[in-house]
C-alpha cells in the first residue's frame, strides 16, 4: 500500500533549468535536457567524482552541536569501492535533520571504480563518458516505506 502511494509521485525532468513532469514538458512542447558530465575524460571524471563524493557526505552530516565524531570522520574519509576499510561504511548518528527524523542510515559504497565506469561506458554509453551519472554515490536506507513519509 505505501509502495503504491510512493509510486504515485511523478518523475521530474530538467526543462529549461526547472524540474517539470513529463506531461508538462510534452504539453508545452519543451525540450527535455539530458544530464551530462562536464568532461568526457576518464581521469577528470574520477577526480570530479572524488570531490562530489566528499561533498555529498559533508552535506548529509549534522552541523555542530548535533554532529558526531564518527560521522565526521566518515565524511572526511575516502572509502574505496570493494575494499575493506577500518572506517565503518554505515552511519546513523550525527546526520542532518531530514535523515535523523526518518531514522535513515547512510552507506558509502565508495565512488565507482575506473574499471566499472569503463565497462558501463562500453556497453551502455557508447563511449560517451559524459553520460556517466553515478561515479559518486551514497545509499540511503530507511527502516521501512513508512519512514519515507
Amino acid at each position: 500500500e505505501k509502495y503504491e502511494d510512493l509510486m504515485k509521485f511523478p518523475n521530474k525532468y530538467l526543462v529549461g533549468n526547472q524540474l517539470k513532469s513529463l506531461a508538462d514538458a510534452v504539453e508545452g512542447n519543451l525540450r527535455i535536457e539530458k544530464m551530462r558530465q562536464t568532461t568526457g575524460d576518464m581521469r577528470q571524471l574520477i577526480e570530479q567524482a572524488k570531490v562530489a563524493q566528499q561533498q555529498l557526505k559533508l552535506l548529509i552530516c549534522a552541523r555542530p552541536p548535533r554532529n558526531h565524531k564518527d560521522t565526521d570522520t566518515w565524511a572526511h574519509t575516502e572509502l574505496d569501492a570493494g575494499k575493506d576499510h577500518p572506517i565503518n561504511r554505515y552511519v546513523k548518528d550525527g546526520l542532518a535533520q531530514p535523515f535523523r527524523m526518518h531514522n535513515a542510515v547512510i552507506v558509502d559504497p565508495g565512488q565507482e571504480t575506473e574499471d566499472a565506469i569503463a565497462r558501463r561506458d562500453k556497453f551502455k554509453y557508447g563511449g560517451d563518458l559524459r553520460r556517466v551519472k553515478n561515479a559518486a554515490r551514497l545509499i540511503i536506507e530507511y527502516p521501512s516505506l513508512e519512514h519515507l513519509y
